[in-house]
């Protein structure tokens, strides 16, 4: 076994207890934020919809209806369809789920500056982060893609090899950026020490065993070649989705002030470089902090050409990355600033991250996809004998379930036993709040006019026996 080797000491930090102050300030803040967000009702969005529809299946059928036909690995619809067994299918109940692995990553934390004090300013990094909060709350895998990137990142830090390797097994089980960042890591580490040992061999052979399976099986192929709804233009706006993940302003910075933006690029580049090339020039770089570095760098490239050929990447894919990014920035800021620089750095970060966090958390608590709400007022109208019209834009290549949101809402909200219409409200406008009435209106070409921007095009359709409103610019 190998010696566990303790935390780096950066040596900076003259004064430990102002970032502690500010480190207990960030921790309280997010805790709340997260607390109040998971455990507050609100409606579903499409996506939650999805992984809640399928946990609602057999394990038979959650494999052959679900987990086949989606974009990722198995492992969180598995492990959120024990949840639920146990827990019910409620908003707070499923997205409790989330939460405790929010609270992973805050204990995860905390233990480290525990042990270490002068790791708080890679702490705050870690906790003031505005994604970290906004899928703490969330009935999808991407907050234990942060936190298995935490614990990784973790683990080499401290030398300990095998819980290095289980974690990129597991995080590539859950996504498929997570078999990405896992295979750039060992990639790295194998430049690095020249060699690929009989532990990297095994969990490589592991990290990629479930892939051919759903290749072979599922519909994965036909959306990976084109049949999928990710459209990324070019490397800038992958570039852009990892500055997104950073902070939601770097993104919007990038489309408006795209010369600032690339500044930003270049300069994380740069950082990323520099561990590698003091590990291949001069040797006198640590190698966990290379590999770290090397890993992230050849996740980005890797994605980039990845997305020039099949677009795949979204800001939050990135999220599996964020811990050991950040924890080279940590050490980089160790070797460049003084205390007191770093000090101002965290301050301005975290003046920058509160508001995207408080602004997150408004966007995600908004009826912009009110399936809730809407499934209400539909069983309202079909008790005062109107027709039920529905918006069909849930139907084409996501592949999901077409009865997914009729079992979910419909089933559990009425209760006079009728076949009810699959309730499709998505791709609704925010500038449109009551959208979700447009499902069920009697008339819908004369109301319509009323509500809809012009510019845009209603035409009543039948399908499956119904009459649907397809709402079209």
């Amino acid at each position: 076994m190998m010696k566990q080797r303790p935390f780096h000491q950066a040596g900076y930090l003259s004064r430990p207890c102002l970032p502690m102050k500010l480190l207990s300030l960030v921790t309280v803040i997010v805790s709340v934020l997260m607390l109040w967000g998971a455990w507050r009702p609100y409606s579903y969005w499409v996506d939650e919809i999805f992984s809640v529809s399928a946990a609602r299946e057999s394990f038979s059928g959650l494999f052959s209806h679900w987990i086949l036909i989606d974009v990722h690995p198995p492992l969180y619809s598995m492990l959120l369809k024990l949840w639920v067994d146990i827990f019910g299918f409620s908003e707070v109940a499923t997205r409790s789920l989330s939460l405790l692995a929010g609270v992973m990553v805050i204990a995860v934390v905390l233990r480290m500056v525990w042990a270490r004090r002068e790791m708080a300013a890679y702490a705050i990094l870690l906790l003031a982060l505005p994604w970290f909060v906004y899928y703490a709350q969330e009935t999808r895998p991407y907050i234990f893609l942060y936190l298995l990137g935490l614990i990784a990142t973790l683990a080499a830090v401290q030398r300990r090899q095998v819980c290095f390797l289980a974690t990129l097994v597991v995080m590539a089980w859950v996504h498929y950026f997570g078999l990405l960042f896992g295979l750039a890591l060992v990639f790295a580490g194998m430049v690095l020490n020249r060699r690929l040992g009989k532990f990297e061999v095994l969990a490589v052979l592991l990290m990629l065993a479930w892939l051919p399976l759903h290749l072979a099986l599922g519909d994965v192929l036909s959306k990976a070649t084109g049949g999928f709804w990710i459209k990324v233009n070019g490397p800038g706006e992958t570039l852009a989705n990892f500055l997104g993940i950073i902070s939601p302003g770097f993104k919007l910075l990038w489309r408006t002030v795209p010369a600032v933006s690339l500044v930003y690029a270049v300069l994380i580049f740069s950082v990323l470089c520099y561990f590698p090339y003091q590990a291949f020039r001069k040797g006198g770089s640590d190698k966990v902090d290379a590999q770290l570095a090397l890993g992230v760098l050849c996740f980005l490239v890797g994605v980039v050409i990845i997305d020039t050929v099949v677009p795949m990447s979204t800001t939050r894919n990135f999220l599996v990355a964020i811990p050991a990014f950040f924890y080279v920035l940590y050490r980089m800021g160790g070797r460049l600033l003084s205390s007191q620089s770093m000090m101002i750095c965290l301050l301005i970060w975290v003046l920058v991250q509160l508001p995207s966090i408080f602004f997150l958390m408004q966007y995600k608590h908004s009826e912009f996809e009110n399936y809730r709400g809407g499934t209400v007022e539909i069983l309202r109208r079909l008790d005062s004998g109107y027709k039920v019209y529905y918006l069909n834009k849930c139907q084409g290549n996501q592949g999901y379930n077409s009865d997914a949101l009729n079992n979910l809402y419909m089933s559990s909200l009425d209760a006079k036993g009728r076949s009810l219409p699959i309730l499709c409200l998505n791709d609704m406008r925010p500038d449109i709040p009551r959208l979700a009435i447009l499902a069920c209106l009697q008339e819908p070409t004369e109301v319509l006019r009323h509500m809809i921007p012009s510019g845009y095009v209603v035409q009543p359709m039948d399908q499956k026996g119904m009459c649907s409103v397809i709402v079209s610019v």
